[in-house]
């Protein structure tokens, strides 16, 4: 039996990177670049070709490993900075790659540890795109394996998924209407996009009345599921919902009698 056949694959957000300045691994935790848009590392190996009377002999020399990222610039972002400052002055980095599909433990995973020099920054800015910022990081040697360290704040962070001006929590209903009897409670849904992480979910009014929860959350969306307990009296509440970054939106929700 194949059993890659039943593999699933890893989506491209949940292999993260963290970067630290070495020099300040005493006081400094490894830093996440928010709104990544892509990593990559590469592996190559050079080699030297020998002619024999009996043919080629090749002779690999050591790996070289490259680390790239790229980022849309963020305001107030000083790490892009500190990351600049550190090249300039020839300061060696900490590289963390991180699956964040492979737990080892609370906020542990499995991941590889390197050290290396950031050889090349490069902000791109046009007139109708966002600043883009590109990292390029040269490794010493083949990196250690291990089980690496990210913080539930880190991984919200890597979670960002970047989009456009029109970023932010929304609610595909602003009110909802549900209708109750005698004999069974009542629902209703509505359904969340836009997602930063992990949402909360609040209800004022007649809360002996009215409750919501929140499916599995995404950075895409989720279905909030509001109930209506079991009686005939009409009652009315609000379903709050707030994301990780602050957005915040409200559906009215109107329980009528049977």
């Amino acid at each position: 039996m194949n059993l890659q056949r039943f593999a699933e694959a890893i989506k491209g957000k949940r292999l993260i990177y963290l970067y630290r300045v070495h020099e300040n691994a005493a006081s400094v935790k490894g830093a996440v670049l928010a709104f990544t848009t892509e990593n990559s590392r590469s592996v190559s190996v050079d080699a030297d070709s020998t002619v024999t009377k009996d043919g080629t002999i090749r002779t690999p020399s050591e790996p070289e490993i490259e680390i790239t990222a790229t980022s849309i610039l963020t305001k107030g972002d000083t790490f892009i900075n500190t990351l600049e400052t550190a090249m300039k002055n020839n300061k060696l980095m900490d590289i963390w790659e991180v699956n964040l599909d492979e737990p080892a433990g609370t906020n542990k995973f499995q991941g590889t540890y390197y050290q290396g020099y950031l050889t090349d920054l490069e902000k791109s800015s046009n007139a109708e795109d966002f600043v883009e910022v590109e990292l390029t990081f040269g490794i010493n040697g083949k990196g250690a394996d291990g089980n690496v360290t990210v913080t539930t704040e880190q991984q919200q962070v890597a979670s960002y998924v970047f989009s456009d001006t029109e970023y932010g929590l929304t609610a595909s209903a602003s009110t909802l209407s549900i209708a109750r009897n005698a004999s069974t409670a009542q629902t209703g849904t509505f359904t969340l996009t836009n997602i930063v992480n992990a949402v909360t979910v609040t209800v004022t009014g007649d809360t002996g009345v009215i409750s919501a929860s929140a499916g599995t959350v995404t950075s895409g969306g989720a279905t909030v599921t509001v109930t209506a307990a079991k009686g005939s009296a009409a009652a009315s509440g609000t379903v709050t919902v707030t994301d990780s970054a602050g957005y915040t939106v409200s559906v009215a929700v109107t329980v009528t009698a049977a």
